[in-house]
């Protein structure tokens, strides 16, 4: 069970539908964190200059809509499980002298100077429309600095608990976004738009705890927030390297990967950041077309910049689950670098460097294609009657991991659901 109490003030001033302010203050207590760290103020102010009521604006043929907006705010993040600041315990069982009894027990540490976790946004934009209607759009930069991070922070084994929510770090959070929208056609019986959206983001860790990279967490100074560490796969050990590859306790046929530290032990410091979970980019198109009854929709999406670890894709042929046929094995016979020997023990040194992959990719989400019967055929019984067909997920237009690996959730071990809807609006 858990509560919170909050208290909010806003006011908004407006000049001549040309300059706007808007501000406000948040007090917000929450009952999850600690005593003395329960409440806490977040203060934001938004201003705005609509440029194209100005007068020297007012005769120009170019902008219909001209605004710049700049706001600043805080918020404040508690989303962690009650009673977290306690000492908790747990029901559990233990065997005594050869009878068993029930006992309670620890379950977790308590941290009793949890605070609030807060995200600091400047916020710049541009909103535009051209006068010829045949353009408009907005372009915005977001900077965000987020300080006394809630995560759950893991902790030795030692000390007989998994992890523990602490305030940790900061990180730095900043990125662009563009919308645009086309109008190539507007006319009376022939409409045709189209609709941008792209995004690009920059995240990356500015402190931690003593100043130092936490490796348990895979959270580094400097790299973003989220990443994949591990070793760098370099091919796989050939018979012409046996010799090379006993030095470090290998065999050919088995995965080779980059020595950092010229020695020969494979440790945390021959590992690597290799890249970011989180799109650097996220992108949309979508294309409305109507002409008189029929109307035709699609809307494209893509990611780029990241990687994903498909940890399913390697535990389908781990151990006895292997489907030779369906995989490149290595052989003598087949030097392939690009899978190991096949066999039958508990997994491959090193098989995590199998299942990464680029994350890239462009899909079509949804295609729709629709068409209004005429009310003269309905004989006036019905106001209107639109039948169409739909599609969505169909197909990727591109994806830069394997075929049989879903970009999007690549741990499961189904496909992104394709379904094909056909349906009818009606109005009477």
């Amino acid at each position: 069970k858990s509560s919170l109490l909050s208290y909010m003030a806003r006011g908004q001033y407006e000049y001549k539908g040309k300059y706007l302010v808007n501000f406000a203050v948040r007090a917000d207590g929450s009952s999850r964190l600690a005593e003395e760290n329960r409440w806490r103020t977040f203060p934001s102010v938004a201003i705005a200059w609509r440029l194209s009521e100005e007068q020297f604006m007012v005769d120009n043929n170019i902008f219909s809509n001209l605004k710049l907006r700049l706001s600043y705010g805080e918020i404040g993040n508690q989303a962690i499980d009650p009673y977290q600041t306690m000492t908790r315990l747990k029901y559990s069982t233990y065997s005594w002298d050869k009878t068993g009894i029930y006992t309670w027990q620890p379950d977790g540490l308590a941290n009793k100077s949890l605070g609030w976790e807060v995200s600091k946004t400047w916020n710049f934009g541009v909103d535009f429309g051209l006068s010829n209607r045949k353009l408009d759009g907005s372009v915005e930069y977001y900077h965000t600095n987020n300080v006394d991070l809630l995560m759950q922070r893991q902790l030795p084994e030692t000390t007989g608990f998994g992890n523990i929510w602490q305030n940790i770090g900061k990180t730095l959070n900043e990125g662009i976004e563009v919308s645009l929208s086309v109008y190539p056609i507007n006319k009376k019986d022939f409409t045709w738009s189209v609709t941008g959206l792209f995004s690009r983001n920059w995240n990356k860790i500015t402190e931690l705890l003593d100043g130092k990279d936490d490796r348990a967490n895979r959270w580094f100074i400097g790299q973003p927030i989220s990443v994949i560490w591990d070793y760098k796969k370099n091919g796989i050990w050939q018979i012409d390297e046996a010799a090379e590859a006993k030095k470090f306790k290998m065999e050919p046929g088995m995965i080779k990967v980059v020595n950092r530290d010229d020695d020969t032990a494979f440790t945390d410091a021959d590992r690597f950041i290799l890249g970011q979970r989180e799109p650097k980019i996220i992108s949309s198109l979508q294309s409305i077309f109507r002409y008189k009854k029929l109307d035709c929709s699609f809307n494209i999406v893509g990611q780029f910049g990241h990687l994903i670890q498909a940890e399913n894709y390697t535990a389908e042929w781990n151990a006895d689950k292997y489907i030779i046929d369906a995989i490149d094995w290595w052989t003598p016979l087949n030097p392939t670098n690009k899978w190991p020997r096949a066999h039958t023990a508990q997994s491959h040194s090193f098989s995590s460097t199998l299942s990464i992959f680029k994350g890239d990719f462009i899909k079509i989400q949804d295609i729709s294609l629709g068409y209004v019967i005429n009310k003269k055929l309905l004989e006036n019984k019905i106001n209107n009657l639109r039948v169409y067909i739909q599609a969505r997920n169909p197909l990727y237009l591109h994806k830069a991991c394997p075929r049989d690996v879903n970009p999007e959730q690549p741990n499961t071990m189904y496909t992104l659901p394709t379904s094909y809807v056909l349906g009818i609006n009606l109005s009477i």
